[in-house]
């Protein structure tokens, strides 16, 4: 597992420093962690399609991160619908 307790990013542009708590984990390892998304390249194409959100999705350069605090909070909230309805899969 990817555990930060802090981790220290700089922002690109400005310059400042950005702090960061949390447990982050990649795809494989959030997949391990929740069945309910049936495979990798599904989780990929849930954030690509921006329903799992970008707050949830931590990018840091070509990785992609899922925070659990924020994921459990999506969660609990009810989640996002895909758009065009439950027979719909996305683009």
């Amino acid at each position: 597992m990817s555990q930060f307790s802090e981790l220290e990013l700089v922002h690109p542009r400005s310059g400042d420093k950005l702090l960061m708590e949390g447990l982050l984990l990649t795809i494989p390892e959030f997949r391990r962690q929740e069945p309910s998304i049936p495979g990798d390249a599904r989780a990929y194409q849930l954030v690509r399609g921006r329903i799992i959100p970008p707050g949830v999705v931590v990018r840091l350069g070509r990785r992609i991160f899922i925070d659990v605090t924020e994921w459990e909070k999506f969660k609990r909230l009810g989640g996002k619908s895909l758009p065009g309805g439950w027979r719909r899969e996305v683009k």
